[in-house]
């Protein structure tokens, strides 16, 4: 059992691709806001990663132990940050300051993200975001594109 505490929402984020690590998110710090742990599998024992106030979430991570952060601001809206365990620097990317629905991940190429949002047109669509521009992936299309996966 990793954890488990009464009154405490915990989800899990990911597992390393090593299965060294877990890494998963709980309330356990202020019931309105969530918490980003890593739990070493070996060790047994946790390390509290990020803990700044409101409803965070990992959408990605990196090998190199960076994650992409998403913090809610609405019951669609996000706004996106990379997290840096090195630096223990938080960056924010996409998002911040608007009141905008994205979903993102990160793209193949550094610096890059993958995103879902209807910002520019009246549907969703998926964008490369790079250099702070959006530019689509996807044709125009006269619905939405629900969803997507990237395969590392």
């Amino acid at each position: 059992m990793v954890q488990h505490a009464p009154g405490v929402r915990t989800h899990l984020g990911f597992i390393t691709d090593d299965s060294r690590f877990l890494y998963y998110l709980a309330n356990d710090r202020a019931p309105d806001s969530f918490a980003v742990y890593r739990y070493d599998l070996e060790r047994r024992t946790k390390e509290l990663v990020f803990g700044e106030p409101g409803l965070w979430g990992i959408a990605d991570f990196q090998r190199d132990g960076r994650l992409l952060l998403a913090k809610a601001t609405g019951s669609l809206t996000r706004e996106y940050h990379e997290w840096d365990p090195r630096t223990r620097k938080l960056t924010p990317l996409l998002g911040v300051g608007e009141k905008e629905e994205y979903e993102a991940a990160y793209g193949a190429h550094p610096g890059e993200l993958v995103v879902l949002t209807p910002k520019i047109g009246e549907f969703r669509r998926l964008y490369r975001f790079a250099g702070g521009k959006l530019t689509p992936i996807s044709p125009e299309l006269r619905h939405d594109v629900e969803s997507f996966d990237l395969d590392r």
